[in-house]
């Protein structure tokens, strides 16, 4: 029964990067590389640093194939600071990854550890 799960969960997985993701740029310092994500997960979080003052973060998760993040010709991982660049009609959002608490950037969105969920939060212009 495992085999079939893990089979079913597979070509789940297949099915989302062809039907539900769009390209988008991942990029660290001046590598980046074009791949296929999804966004999904929003939360909007208020956060009062010191000074008193109120900031409206909004944060989205994106899923991605583990194995197309590759940058200089190296697989790698999600690193706090790295950029997603999402097109919509021609205008680019730019979305940061950062750590959300306890969980570091990213975490395996599936068991076979073949798709990672990054967090991020979108950098206002």
């Amino acid at each position: 029964m495992r085999d079939l799960l893990s089979a079913g969960s597979t070509w789940m997985q297949g099915k989302a990067h062809t039907d539900a993701s769009k390209a988008v740029s991942y990029a660290r310092a001046s590598d980046s590389v074009e791949l296929r994500a999804r966004k999904t997960g929003r939360r909007d979080q208020s956060v009062e640093p010191s000074q008193g003052m109120v900031t409206e973060i909004r944060e989205w998760d994106w899923i991605l194939t583990a194995s197309d993040l590759v940058l200089a010709s190296v697989a790698t991982e999600p690193r706090i600071g790295d950029l997603i660049t999402e097109t919509i009609d021609g205008i680019e959002h730019f979305f940061q990854v950062l750590a959300t608490s306890g969980e570091g950037c990213w975490r395996w969105n599936d068991r076979n550890h073949a798709t990672y969920r990054i967090h991020t939060k979108l950098l206002e212009g």
